[in-house]
């Protein structure tokens, strides 16, 4: 098979005015710039102490990372007195201009809430497994303190049947009807 030279010539920046400025927006995120955007999301996702504030500057981080790598707008600048207004950016209506004019913006969004969901449920698992690991710790220490001897063994099979007892006494049949199968239909409720 004859291997072809792939190329799609698509229209990659899009303008439009904005309070009398020409705004160029690139009009479609590349997968390294979606990389290192996640990157740097998750990195104050997770590394805030505060979830709230985490979450934010999370956000906020995306926001200005976007317009300084697929705009003409110039987000950092090198004399501080020069800073640049996030609120701004949001209020006037200018970031959701952007954003709706990156074709993969949405689907990028989705990709993130993918990227945290799996990973609350590897936090979730990775919880459990400890939870399990802590009970299975327990049961061996209380394992290798049982006395295992001929006199220990009969204080552990008569301490089983005590408390079978007592649960016979106060479940009468139950233990009996509990291990014999069940026959016929079930009773219809209702």
């Amino acid at each position: 098979m004859d291997k072809i030279n792939f190329v799609v010539n698509k229209k990659r920046f899009v303008s439009f005015d904005f309070k009398e400025q020409e705004i160029i927006v690139n009009s479609y995120l590349s997968e390294e710039l979606k990389l290192d955007l996640a990157n740097e999301y998750f990195a104050f996702m997770f590394n805030e102490e505060n979830l709230i504030n985490g979450y934010f500057q999370a956000e906020w981080s995306l926001i200005l990372g976007i317009v300084e790598a697929c705009t003409n707008i110039k987000v950092f600048h090198e004399d501080e007195d020069e800073s640049f207004d996030l609120n701004n950016l949001i209020e006037s209506g200018l970031w959701h201009k952007i954003s709706e004019n990156i074709e993969n913006y949405k689907e990028f969004r989705n990709q993130l809430k993918e990227i945290q969901n799996l990973s609350n449920a590897q936090k979730r698992i990775e919880k459990k497994i400890l939870e399990i690991l802590s009970k299975v710790s327990d049961l061996i220490d209380q394992i290798s303190s049982l006395d295992l001897s001929e006199d220990g063994i009969a204080k552990l099979i008569e301490g089983f049947n005590s408390e079978i007892e007592k649960f016979s006494n106060k479940f009468p049949g139950d233990l009996e009807n509990a291990s014999k199968p069940k026959r016929g239909r079930p009773k219809k409720t209702g």
